[in-house]
């Protein structure tokens, strides 16, 4: 297991309209299923991009990223990824409005 972290991705594309958001929830249930959680949220920005904020261990996360860009790759035409410290913000992971 590696260092708990804190992650934002910003995914730029035609991310909005496209069932990104739901998409990206039901792998983070996937994951959890698998008994790799990861808590944060998902949502959709004014400029069109789609916003990721999750927080758990950092090869869990890297797998996550991972498997939204597969499973959304017509989709994304960029991908910002930023790390930081893990807060503990989050208890679960949703779709934010």
């Amino acid at each position: 297991m590696s260092k708990l972290v804190n992650c934002k991705v910003i995914f730029k594309g035609t991310v909005q309209g496209v069932g990104f958001r739901y998409t990206v929830r039901e792998i983070s249930r996937m994951f959890s299923a698998t008994g790799f959680s990861v808590t944060g949220y998902i949502k959709n920005l004014m400029n069109g991009d789609v916003e990721l904020r999750v927080e758990g261990d950092e090869d869990t996360i890297k797998e996550f990223i991972k498997e939204i860009q597969k499973e959304m790759e017509d989709y994304i035409s960029e991908t910002e990824t930023n790390w930081g410290e893990y807060k503990g913000e989050f208890k679960d992971f949703s779709i934010r409005f």
